[in-house]
């Protein structure tokens, strides 16, 4: 028995010896941040939709990233389309975007090309709006959950300047309109980011 307390005071005293623990928010604490264009081709029901949006957040050790992002749908597709039925004789088009917190995490960030994963968590709207004369009448709108989990590909090609590759799976719920399920407002995303900041 002493002889196995004095192995665990030994184990101890070399632990001790050995050094502070390397910790995510330790002494030497190094942080910068990013912004971000990006586009996304994904669908919509059984229509191809192109997103646009921005994003962006607090780096923290050049590794865990805390910020926001929000994306939009930016080409034309009517009600009839996206819900197989319409709400009157005038054609009505989609308005769909969302946004929220995001979390990412990026391994091995100064390597040229490296991985990430992610994922956005937040809410979303859907709105059908006849476009007359330039303007939009706006007429049945739904408020969305919405989740979207990435992983990402990322090539440095300078010091502040990423470009980066992500496929994503848009997660939707709490969808009221009629003629329309959470499954069509669901789906998986390929997207392009230009990030500038301090990498």
């Amino acid at each position: 028995m002493k002889n196995l307390y004095l192995i665990l005071i030994v184990l101890i005293a070399n632990g001790a010896s050995a050094g502070e623990a390397n910790v995510l928010l330790g002494k030497e604490l190094k942080h910068s941040g990013y912004g971000a264009p990006t586009a996304q081709l994904t669908s919509l029901g059984d229509n191809t939709a192109v997103m646009t949006g921005l994003r962006g957040g607090w780096i923290i050790n050049d590794s865990l990233v805390l910020g926001l992002s929000a994306s939009g749908l930016v080409n034309s597709i009517s009600d009839r389309a996206l819900t197989g039925s319409s709400s009157g004789e005038s054609t009505l088009y989609t308005n769909f975007g969302y946004g929220g917190l995001l979390l990412e995490y990026y391994f091995f960030p100064h390597n040229i090309v490296h991985l990430s994963i992610g994922t956005m968590v937040g809410a979303g709207g859907l709105l059908f709006a006849e476009r007359m004369n330039g303007d939009q009448d706006d007429f049945e709108g739904d408020v969305l959950f919405v989740a979207e989990p990435e992983i990402g590909v990322y090539l440095n090609v300078t010091s502040f300047f990423r470009l980066g590759a992500t496929l994503s799976y848009r997660y939707v719920t709490d969808v009221d309109t009629a003629h329309l399920s959470a499954s069509d407002l669901s789906g998986f995303s390929g997207g392009l980011s230009l990030s500038f900041g301090g990498f």
